[in-house]
Formats: structure tokens, C-alpha cells, sequence
């Protein structure tokens, strides 16, 4: 069944790609970062980038189309699934920005250049129904999946070290969190932990998914700038800035 599941996300993203590359500005090519392009990668997800009939949506790719008309810049997108990988490219400099759910946690800032907060989220695990719920506690010595180099595995050793048990990761270098959701979803998987945003939106299409159990506490969600351009990290936040207090009034 595992299989299937990555087929069939494999032939999702496939077309979405196929529907990026016939869009001025959209791209999956090779680019690089640098002049007046703005290279930004959005991961594919319900949170991120996804297309809803023929318009593309999710919350990311909204503020990102925002950031360019304020910015007057132009902007080329490349969807991503895996957030390791889009990091390595930015680290390349074949990107400017990465744009995920990325907690701003003292470890990521000091690993990256990350923006002012784009959002407040936090991490939950995701299990099915019939399992029934559990504590954090009663996570001491169970096992947990998340994608190879999720930014939410230091926050999952730190929640074994308070409940003085060791709670085992598993670090799937195939699945995005997505995947992974819907692996729970048809019992494939026993748990994994995501963002709550990522797991309320899934959980209407899988209401057999149990999401009550937070791992972590609310924490700022920020994107991540390539490595040495603090221009363009002030010029985003400034961006940023004018877009969030647009949003509140």
C-alpha cells in the first residue's frame, strides 16, 4: 500500500509540475539565485503551494504573489516536496527564499538566515482514530515518523528528555509530511508528527486522523533567506511587515 501511496503522490505532483512549467514566472528548472529575480521555492502541500482546479493557492504562495507585487520584483516559483533538499539548493544559492513551515527555534537561526515571523503555528502528532488518543507521556518509548531532516526533530528529542524517556524518530527519506499524513490515514504508518496547520487541513479529507496531541507549544513560523544576503533578508521583512499590518486592518 505504501507503494500506491507514493505512486499516486508521485503522479500528483508530476501534474502539478507539468501545470507550474505552462505558467509565466512558475518554473521546476535549474535556476539561480541573484540580480533582480527573485528565486523562491514553495513546498508542495495544502499549506504551502497547491492548485485548487486551475488556480494555484495555499497560504505560503499567497503571501509569496503578495512580496512580489509590493516588492515590484520579479518572481520565479519552483515547487518543492522535500525541505532538506530545497535547503541544500538555497545554500547553493539556486534559490533566494525557501518557504515552508519552518519554526524560528534558536537552532534554525543559528543554521540559517530566517525572516520575521509569516505565521504562528505549532507541531502535533497525527494518529489514527482507532488508536485512540494519547499524552505526551505515554509517547516514552514510541516511535514517531517525520521526513528525512524535519526541522521538528530537535523539538521531538527535547519532548523525550521532559517525559524522561527517549522517543524513538524515524526519518523517511521518501515521504513528504503530507505523504506521510495520509500514510497514517490508511494505517500504514502508526504516527507522525506535522504542523497543526498541515494536519487540520489533511484531517478534512481523512476524518479517520486523530490530531488532539500537541508536541510543541505555538511558535513563529518564518522562511529562510540564502546564506550572506542580509539585503535581501531586511528588504523581506520589510515586505513582510507591510503585508502583515495590511492583513490586520
Amino acid at each position: 500500500m505504501s507503494l500506491y501511496v507514493a505512486l499516486l503522490f508521485a503522479v500528483a505532483v508530476v501534474m502539478m509540475m507539468l501545470k507550474l512549467c505552462s505558467r509565466s514566472k512558475i518554473t521546476t528548472d535549474d535556476v539561480r539565485a541573484g540580480g533582480d529575480t527573485l528565486n523562491i521555492a514553495i513546498e508542495l502541500s495544502p499549506t504551502g503551494m497547491f492548485w485548487d482546479g486551475d488556480t494555484l493557492a495555499g497560504f505560503h504562495y499567497d503571501v509569496v504573489k503578495k512580496v512580489e507585487r509590493l516588492s515590484g520584483r520579479n518572481v520565479v516559483i519552483t515547487g518543492f516536496t522535500r525541505l532538506e533538499t530545497a535547503l541544500k539548493s538555497l545554500s547553493d544559492h539556486r534559490y533566494d527564499i525557501v518557504v515552508s513551515d519552518i519554526p524560528a527555534t534558536v537552532k534554525i537561526k543559528n543554521e540559517y538566515m530566517v525572516t520575521s515571523p509569516v505565521a504562528i503555528d505549532r507541531q502535533v502528532l497525527v494518529r489514527h482514530k482507532s488508536s485512540g488518543p494519547v499524552t505526551q507521556v505515554e509517547l516514552a518509548g514510541d516511535t514517531v515518523y517525520v521526513p528525512e531532516g524535519s526541522p521538528y526533530i530537535d523539538r521531538i528529542r527535547s519532548l523525550g528528555r521532559e517525559i524522561g524517556d527517549t522517543i524513538h524518530v524515524v526519518e523517511d527519506p521518501d515521504y513528504s509530511s503530507e505523504q506521510l499524513v495520509i500514510m497514517t490515514a490508511i494505517g500504514e504508518i502508526k504516527q507522525a508528527v506535522v504542523s497543526e496547520r498541515l494536519a487540520r487541513r489533511m484531517a478534512l479529507d481523512y476524518d479517520s486522523l486523530d490530531i488532539s496531541t500537541a508536541i510543541s507549544f505555538n511558535q513563529f513560523q518564518s522562511w529562510i533567506v540564502a546564506p550572506g544576503d542580509t539585503a535581501l533578508l531586511d528588504s523581506v521583512n520589510v515586505w513582510l511587515s507591510n503585508i502583515l499590518i495590511d492583513e490586520r486592518h
